[in-house]
């Protein structure tokens, strides 16, 4: 290789690690954000809460870093599943994670455009 070629070459890269530094920095700040909404409490929803964790971390996604996972729990008070899924939604999920058939049902009736995901505990 010939030294103005090297040259080019090293100022080309340092010219673009700027770059793709703040491109990493925007990607982690626009994580992406999981409702995850419990019809229990807390104690009630540790196990769930730690398999969903499990599977996330299963496949790369860390807390704060790649992905941002926001739970709320109604302990058993299923008129308060509508409300805190609209402060779901107004605190930027896109996706509301729930075991719950009442759950489910107070999701979609108050944010019908956001998905839900849900699955049956044996």
């Amino acid at each position: 290789m010939k030294r103005r070629e090297f040259i080019a070459l090293l100022t080309g890269m340092t010219v673009g690690w700027p770059t793709t530094a703040d491109a990493q920095q925007a990607t982690r700040k626009e994580a992406p954000v999981v409702g995850f909404l419990g019809a229990g409490g807390l104690t009630r929803d540790t196990e769930v809460i730690v398999e969903f964790q499990t599977g996330l971390a299963a496949l790369g996604y860390v807390q704060d870093q790649n992905i941002r996972v926001l739970s709320r729990f109604a302990d058993g008070t299923g008129e308060r599943l509508s409300e805190m899924t609209t402060e779901l939604v107004s605190l930027g999920a896109k996706v509301i994670v729930t075991s719950s058939t009442t759950a489910v049902r107070a999701a979609h009736a108050a944010a019908p455009n956001v998905p839900i995901v849900s699955w049956a505990i044996p």
